[in-house]
């Protein structure tokens, strides 16, 4: 059944036009029971789930408005995003990650967790970790907030820290290894957003 807009005309007799408002009626009624809870049934009109196409790009938002939708999330996947009112900020909704290690997650609400061990630290000496990185992997917008250091190695006496003259960046930190036994491993996690 296809929807015809162009009736009923000025000059369309009643009668004549009557098959054609039916099957307006009953196009409407087919259309509308789809993602929605059928008229004449309890609940009529509430969504059962939304299906939206990706969008190109980030969706205006008008002022007192907030825009909901979906575009790609550079995996080839799906993403839920929520732009505030008046083309304001542009907020992730939907979980994603690579639970690789070295990997990466972006939770709703647009916090992004980074883990994955260093390199061999040496004894006393700042050494460079960078975060994962690649075309398909997010950057921190700013440095973490949060770093968090464990010893990999099971040498009770080592002890790791972050090297505080070097702040942290979008891209990675430095970490300082006090060892007993030479270099030593750390696994990390870094929160930003």
């Amino acid at each position: 059944m296809a929807y015809n807009n162009n009736i009923p005309k000025a000059t369309d007799q009643p009668n004549n036009s009557q098959p054609q408002i039916l099957t307006n009626f009953a196009t409407i009624d087919t259309d509308f029971a789809v993602n929605h809870v059928q008229m004449n049934l309890t609940g009529e009109g509430k969504h059962k789930f939304l299906q939206m196409p990706n969008q190109g790009a980030d969706v205006a938002s008008a002022i007192a408005e907030m825009s909901l939708y979906t575009k790609n999330i550079g995996t080839g996947l799906s993403g839920l995003f929520l732009r505030q009112e008046s083309n304001g900020t542009v907020i992730p909704m939907t979980p994603s990650s690579s639970f690789a290690y070295p990997g990466w997650a972006r939770l709703p609400g647009g916090l992004l967790l980074k883990w994955g061990q260093t390199a061999n630290l040496p004894h006393n000496t700042s050494t460079l970790t960078n975060f994962p990185a690649g075309a398909t992997i997010p950057v921190f917008a700013a440095a973490p907030f949060a770093i968090f250091l464990t010893i990999a190695s099971s040498t009770p006496t080592d002890t790791v820290t972050l090297d505080s003259s070097v702040a942290p960046t979008i891209t990675g930190f430095n970490a300082i290894a006090a060892s007993t036994t030479g270099a030593t491993v750390a696994q990390y996690l870094a929160i930003g957003h």
